[in-house]
């Protein structure tokens, strides 16, 4: 079963359905290791068929009270659960509900029915039966099962404790963002029962750090690591006891740039409570390298003066000013006095120090491509599906590493989102690129979900009364709370999700906008879940000093590293904007290839800031994108063609125009 394409796989489950119906080969059958192929096999693509005749077989192993009880840590709920909430064949779901209720019936550890029970929550489980209410079934045993199950799982649930449900995650390994995660509240309270079972769940952390794949895990994971440490005063050394710090620091080289942010909050808060020299030793102590070394120092003193840096951190200087060449530990295998020295080309501590100066003088920018969406909602012209997808696909490769897709929103409201079910289904997910979707309500979430393709979203809210009743039909206060709940809702689902603040400069029906007011939405924005907050003035009337005291209030209540900006091009404006956020410490924009677009309930908000200034400006800056410039003027020249409209990109234009010269001549 565990072979690849394995053309008689329908023959021998089968077989095992007749096999498994004796005692004495389910003991044997468990013992040889075979419930990991029935579940590895039902993790492929399996017809409805082989699902119900390896469910069936799974089904028999339960009447064994002791193969019942080793089920529950064997993967096989998870596996259930998932195939249970997608399948409308009556077969399957009959099969899977009575084995479910064999799990629970057939064993008597509590402990572990109760764990049992707490996977197939996780699962949602209880959701699934509540959809299984609304149909009709030939079978009266899958309303009697189905009866049953959500009794005792409604039981579970209200006996169940955060801590509870933090656990069966965990050891389920599919960790998302659930609540319990992000909660100071739970970590204040909790943090010292992780010792529980030698270190049980630290382990499991670890383990999936170690062995898994899936970037939403590690991200998971690694925060969770760093919350145990923050909060537990021996967390460290227990951490670094069980080889984790070894685990952590090698997630800084990882390709996706989520699990590196997470994997460098972990380190930040593994090297909290050391001095500035431990804090070394402890970096070079690790298998980094030295523009990882350099990235996670810089992180934490980047607003610090680089002598100051020098001094007090490399601690390079004596207080008479002689350089010390002998107090950094060398990583050279084939040194043998483990010191290196300074000496004229400078050694390790050198190279260090010089890493550093070019990460703190200038440092890695993100930029969030939203063209494909801000970009074409506003067109006057439907842009066809497949232009949308090429778009996307060709910024993908340029190394942008997050382009904002589509709008599950009303194609009543905004008539060019309408493919978004096809945009989402077609497109090329490239590896380490996010595709946030913006989502303006419950039904958009519940849309994006359907399409089982969306794994981030974007909400958003406006600091003007007058903006907020335009877009959304909602007061400010209204719309907040309808975006907290779908927040929520698409956290527990295992989305990230990304906010907006429109109109954080001024509103076109309002007036100037109230940076305090912009502050406590982007503040409420960051308690709901959303990992980062983009403030977008949405007309492009921003100038350097009214979004400096926007920024400077903003800033009082919510970390930098949480913030980006959105600065549309009115006024010409938004390249300055920016540059204003960078001074204050931000590292994140937003803009679109071309220039392409606004907001189609913002009068005058024409002209979004265009990629290919932007990129143009940071890498001047001396700041690493990861973007082809070159390549993003190749996809704006493509779809201005495509789109008949003149390239509001002045630095394209310009490269273009060069370009054309040259081959003329």
């Amino acid at each position: 079963m565990a072979l690849q394409g394995n053309e008689y796989l329908i023959t021998t489950a089968r077989c095992l359905q007749m096999m498994l119906r004796v005692d004495e080969y389910r003991a044997a059958f468990v013992a040889l290791d075979g419930v990991s192929s029935i579940v590895h096999a039902l993790s492929g693509k399996a017809n409805f068929q082989l699902q119900y005749q390896l469910v069936f077989a799974i089904w028999c192993l339960t009447f064994n009270a002791d193969i019942a009880r080793k089920l529950a840590t064997m993967g096989v709920i998870q596996t259930l659960g998932d195939i249970l909430s997608e399948s409308s064949k009556e077969k399957v779901v009959r099969i899977i509900l009575a084995t479910f209720r064999n799990i629970l019936e057939k064993v008597e550890d509590r402990e572990i029915v109760r764990e049992a029970a707490l996977q197939m929550v996780q699962c949602k489980t209880l959701k699934t039966l509540e959809l299984l209410d609304s149909k009709k079934y030939d079978d009266p045993d899958v309303e009697e099962d189905s009866e049953y199950l959500r009794e005792k799982l409604h039981v579970s649930v209200q006996d169940l404790s955060s801590f509870d449900e933090y656990c069966s995650e965990v050891r389920s390994g599919r960790l998302q963002w659930s609540p319990v995660h992000k909660s100071e509240k739970f970590w204040r309270e909790n943090a010292p029962r992780f010792t529980e079972k030698n270190h049980e769940l630290i382990k499991i952390l670890i383990r999936l750090l170690e062995t898994n794949q899936d970037a939403l895990i590690l991200c998971v994971a690694a925060h969770d690591i760093g919350e145990y440490v923050r909060h537990y005063p021996r967390g460290k050394n227990i951490v670094e006891q069980h080889q984790g710090k070894q685990a952590v620091m090698r997630l800084l080289t990882a390709d996706d740039p989520n699990v590196r942010y997470h994997a460098l909050l972990a380190v930040q808060k593994l090297m909290y409570e050391n001095s500035l020299d431990s804090k070394i030793d402890v970096l070079l102590d690790s298998e980094a390298e030295v523009s990882v070394v350099g990235e996670v120092l810089a992180v934490q003193f980047v607003f610090l003066d680089l002598e100051s840096l020098v001094d007090d951190l490399l601690g390079l200087r004596s207080t008479d000013g002689a350089v010390n060449g002998d107090l950094l530990v060398s990583t050279d295998s084939e040194g043998t006095d483990g010191v290196t020295s300074l000496g004229e080309d400078g050694g390790l501590a050198s190279e260090l120090l010089e890493h550093l100066k070019q990460i703190i003088s200038s440092g890695k920018f993100k930029v969030v491509e939203v063209g494909a969406r801000d970009g074409l909602q506003n067109e006057k012209r439907i842009i066809p599906a497949a232009d949308k997808i090429e778009l996307i696909n060709r910024l993908s490769k340029s190394g942008l590493s997050t382009v904002e897709a589509t709008s599950f929103v009303s194609p009543k409201w905004v008539p060019q989102m309408a493919d978004h079910k096809e945009i989402m289904s077609k497109i090329t997910q490239f590896p380490g690129v996010s595709y946030p979707v913006l989502v303006p309500n419950a039904a958009g979430l519940k849309n994006a979900l359907a399409t089982g393709n969306v794994k981030e979203i974007a909400v958003f809210g406006a600091a003007s009364e007058g903006f907020s009743k335009k877009n959304v039909n909602s007061s400010v206060e209204e719309s907040l709370t309808k975006l907290e709940a779908v927040t929520k809702e698409a956290i527990e689902n295992g989305l990230m999700v990304r906010g907006y603040v429109s109109c954080v400069i001024g509103c076109p029906y309002d007036g100037n906008t109230e940076p305090k007011v912009v502050a406590q939405i982007t503040e409420r924005l960051l308690k709901a879940g959303c990992y980062e907050v983009s403030l977008g003035d949405t007309i492009g009337v921003g100038s350097a000093g009214s979004v400096r005291k926007m920024l400077d209030a903003v800033l009082s209540v919510a970390p930098r590293e949480k913030l980006a900006v959105h600065m549309h091009d009115t006024y010409g404006q938004a390249l300055a904007n920016v540059l204003v956020a960078i001074e204050k410490g931000i590292r994140v924009a937003d803009s679109s290839i071309a220039g392409l677009g606004g907001c189609p309930y913002a009068k005058g908000a024409t002209g979004n800031l265009a990629t290919e200034d932007l990129v143009y400006m940071l890498h001047g800056l001396g700041f690493d994108t990861g973007i082809d410039l070159t390549c993003l003027v190749s996809i704006s020249e493509w779809i201005c063609t495509k789109m008949e409209r003149q390239n509001a990109s002045r630095v394209a234009s310009a490269i273009i125009a060069n370009k054309t010269k040259a081959q003329a001549a």
